[in-house]
């Protein structure tokens, strides 16, 4: 990188700035919301004056916002790519846990059911097929819908009686 080129990420130490500089800037960073100029002065006991002037040469207000942006993506990659794993992982599960209704339900004699056992499986198998095929949620619409009442009222007109 040329000497005067600028980093490509602004909370990174940026060319000329110097050492004492950046570090007050990296603790000024990493202060989060609580940051201030004050509180670095504080910490590193220098002056409010000079870490203001450093504040302004060096940007510190964008180059934090940057940096706050920054950790907030790798928040939510790292919760997108979670969320990922976990839903794989519970799929998996579920998987298994049919394979082994699906190896119980194979291995019952259908003599020891009785009538509400079968209709109780048709009903979950209807349930998971119809969820499968999307038609759950367009089923339900539809049963909202015809149960549905919607009372109109149209304001009386000068002269109307309501009759």
């Amino acid at each position: 990188m040329a000497r005067n080129a600028k980093s490509e990420y602004t909370w990174e130490r940026q060319p000329g700035e110097s050492t004492k500089a950046f570090e007050a800037f990296d603790l000024y960073c990493k202060l989060g919301e609580e940051r201030s100029i004050r509180k670095v002065a504080q910490k590193l006991n220098k002056s409010t004056q000079l870490l203001g002037r450093w504040s302004s040469q060096w940007n510190w207000v964008n180059r934090a916002r940057d940096y706050d942006n920054e950790i907030k993506r790798k928040e939510i990659q790292a919760e997108k790519k979670a969320f990922q794993a976990m839903r794989k992982r519970q799929i998996g599960m579920a998987v298994q846990f049919q394979k082994k209704a699906y190896e119980a339900l194979q291995s019952l004699p259908i003599e020891e059911m009785t009538p509400k056992d079968i209709k109780e499986f048709m009903k979950l198998g209807a349930e998971m097929e119809r969820a499968n095929m999307g038609l759950a949620a367009l089923e339900q619409s539809h049963e909202e819908s015809d149960e549905t009442t919607v009372d109109i009222y149209l304001p009386k007109k000068d002269g109307d009686n309501g009759e």
